[in-house]
C-alpha cells in the first residue's frame, strides 16, 4: 500500500469518525432534550392539578354571585352603626377613667390631711 492510499484512508477513517460523533451527539441531545421537556410538563400538570384543588377548596365559601348595591349598602349601614357603638363605648370608658381618677385624687388628699391631723401619729 503505498503512502497516498494510507492517507486517504486514514482521511475517510476520520471523517467517517467525525461524522458519526457528530451524528451520535445530536441522537442525545435530541433525546435528553425530549426527556426533559416530558419531565418539565408532567411536574407542572401534576402541580397545577394540586393547585386547582386548593384554589377550589379556597374559593368554595364564595357566594355564587356578586353582591348587589342595596345588599352592600345593608353591610355598610351596619357597619357604620357598630362603629358608632364602639365610639360610645370609648367615651364612656373615657369618662369612667376620669372619674377613678378623681377618686384616686380626693382619697389622696384626704389620707394626706389626715396624716397632717394627727400630725404623724398613730391612733
Amino acid at each position: 500500500m503505498t503512502p497516498e492510499k494510507m492517507m486517504v484512508i486514514t482521511a475517510i477513517v476520520t471523517t467517517l469518525a467525525v461524522v458519526l460523533n457528530l451524528i451520535w451527539t445530536i441522537y442525545w441531545s435530541i433525546e435528553v432534550s425530549r426527556q426533559v421537556k416530558a419531565a418539565r410538563k408532567d411536574d407542572r400538570i401534576d402541580d397545577h392539578g394540586a393547585r386547582l384543588i386548593k384554589l377550589e377548596a379556597a374559593v368554595q365559601h364564595f357566594p355564587d354571585r356578586i353582591a348587589s348595591h342595596g345588599e352592600v349598602e345593608v353591610v355598610h349601614r351596619r357597619v357604620s352603626e357598630l362603629r358608632q357603638k364602639v365610639d360610645r363605648i370609648g367615651d364612656t370608658v373615657t369618662t369612667v377613667a376620669a372619674t377613678v381618677k378623681s377618686i384616686d385624687a380626693n382619697l389622696a388628699l384626704l389620707n394626706k390631711s389626715e396624716f397632717l391631723i394627727n400630725r404623724g401619729k398613730k391612733q
